[in-house]
């Protein structure tokens, strides 16, 4: 990736763009920390979706407290490079309605030139409350574009696609 962008949204949206793997950080009732790599996928709002395990150790610390702390970076940048994303935000399972829209955005990421219908791939009724695995969707309260020298705020709803 290169370092010249137009803007601090634009560095942040190509990082996340980019990039197949976000480190999900959680927390545990009692206060112990958790971080994991995640898949990831996005929508045009820049709201994120992962499918993970309903008993692994992130998503049981999820349904007791769903704030989050993520990073997102290309971990093969050069020393002295340190261009990411940091994000706070707060995780909750894919509502029923979203599902069939969340797994074509996850296959068309995961799997980008298949032909095997999503739904085929993932069947959204194996992905119910009752399931083992479930997609989840972080909404981001705010988001950090980090480099060498700085972390600065930004806000990606301005330029989010409806």
């Amino acid at each position: 990736m290169t370092s010249s962008y137009l803007s601090y949204g634009g560095k942040a949206k190509v990082i996340i763009e980019n990039n197949n793997y976000m480190v999900l950080a959680s927390c545990a009732a009692e206060g112990q920390s958790w971080a994991s790599p995640v898949f990831f996928t996005h929508d045009g709002k820049y709201d994120l979706y992962f499918l993970s395990a309903v008993d692994s150790q992130h998503c049981k610390n999820i349904a007791k407290n769903g704030k989050v702390g993520i990073a997102i970076f290309d971990s093969t940048q050069g020393l002295g490079s340190s261009d990411g994303v940091q994000i706070i935000g707060t995780v909750s399972p894919v509502d029923m309605k979203d599902l069939k829209k969340v797994i074509e955005l996850y296959v068309a990421k995961l799997f980008p030139s298949s032909d095997v219908p999503p739904t085929e791939r993932y069947n959204p009724e194996d992905y119910d409350e009752a399931s083992e695995m479930r997609f989840y969707k972080v909404e981001l309260k705010k988001v950090y574009i980090t480099g060498p020298d700085r972390r600065v705020e930004i806000d990606l709803t301005e330029d989010k696609e409806e």
